[in-house]
């Protein structure tokens, strides 16, 4: 059992990614350990990163692990050259990394981010009751996608960061590599009728995040997608099911946790609703549980709700028009649409 004075010298950070060659990069990668360090004094930090990186030079780290680069994949995306499928590296550095850990728990986190409080041990230790310990693994919301909005992609759980118990982020990290016949697979295969625009981007089989999470999940049981964007009722509900008992999804803005690359995707109207946040993860684990919870949280989901299932609706209605709604000039216009969408329902859940 978890207990509420969480010890952070039971906790080990597992940075994990590419080390840059150019003084900028490496200023960066020394900044975020240090300011994760302020946030999680005590607890031990390792680089998990490419043989002959890491050894150059002296990181302020308490251990580094370095790897073979098992290299990339192609591109995941359709006409997206710059969106790499890191996939592999990420398992083999994830994984080495991860087998280091002397503690109880664990964080997997990029080397391109940092980590400024603690606001997700806080809510991690909120599940906490005192009879039941809480062994879900935490994930950011961005980009927890929501499979019943935009992109429909069951299972693609955030790789910001993951925290949890060690055993069960290297169960996570156990993946195998993908193969090159799923990193290609719409080359040879059609989608599916249903698929929408954004679905259609897709060349690999499953994103990166999903490969990932689809493993761990069919591992435990659980009926997984044979595709990205596989949203029989099935799988769906075996999703549902998944997020309310193995994971606990956290709002980044409130989780101490910072990657400045992605700050537009906070500003985004789109990943607003694209994704999963806290409220939508605490409303579906309270009443797939049968829990009780108070009416803000009620009537915070049921908005999002309600207003998920309305642009849902309205984007398949609008399919033909996707090309433009997507231009640049239309992005802002769309973006401030969402939000007031966002405002509307939150001011129509008062009465």
């Amino acid at each position: 059992m978890l207990s509420r004075n969480f010890n952070l010298s039971d906790l080990t950070v597992v940075m994990q990614g590419a080390v840059g060659t150019d003084s900028a990069s490496r200023s960066e990668l020394i900044g975020n350990i240090a300011a994760t360090r302020r946030a999680l004094p005590g607890a031990t930090l390792i680089l998990s990163t490419w043989v002959g990186s890491g050894a150059q030079i002296d990181w302020p780290v308490d251990h580094v692990v370095e790897s073979d680069d098992p290299g990339e994949l192609p591109n995941f995306k359709y006409n997206s050259p710059g969106v790499m499928n890191n996939v592999n590296r990420q398992i083999v550095s994830s994984r080495a990394g991860l087998e280091s850990v002397k503690t109880r728990y664990a964080i997997k986190m990029r080397t391109d981010c940092r980590f400024d409080g603690t606001g997700f041990l806080d809510a991690f230790l909120a599940r906490d009751n005192g009879e039941t310990a809480n062994n879900r693994i935490v994930v950011p919301h961005l980009f927890s996608v929501d499979p019943r909005v935009f992109e429909q992609m069951p299972f693609h759980l955030s790789d910001w960061f993951q925290f949890g118990e060690t055993g069960k982020l290297r169960d996570l990290w156990c993946a195998p590599p993908m193969a090159y016949e799923d990193a290609t697979y719409y080359d040879t295969h059609a989608h599916a009728s249903w698929s929408s625009r954004f679905d259609r981007r897709y060349r690999a089989r499953f994103a990166p995040e999903q490969h990932v999470w689809t493993h761990y999940a069919g591992r435990a049981g659980y009926v997984c997608p044979g595709f990205h964007n596989d949203v029989s009722y099935t799988v769906l509900n075996s999703h549902d099911r998944f997020l309310s008992r193995e994971v606990q999804v956290v709002d980044v803005a409130h989780s101490g946790f910072v990657l400045p690359r992605y700050g537009w995707a906070l500003r985004s109207g789109f990943q607003r609703f694209n994704c999963l946040n806290a409220h939508d993860w605490s409303f579906l684990e309270a009443h797939l549980s049968g829990r009780t919870t108070d009416a803000g949280t009620q009537m915070t989901g049921f908005r999002r709700l309600r207003a998920k299932r309305f642009l849902s609706a309205l984007a398949s209605c609008t399919e033909p028009l996707a090309p433009m709604l997507t231009l640049p000039l239309m992005k802002p216009l769309v973006s401030r649409f969402l939000k007031g969408v966002d405002a509307w329902s939150a001011r129509t859940a008062q009465y």
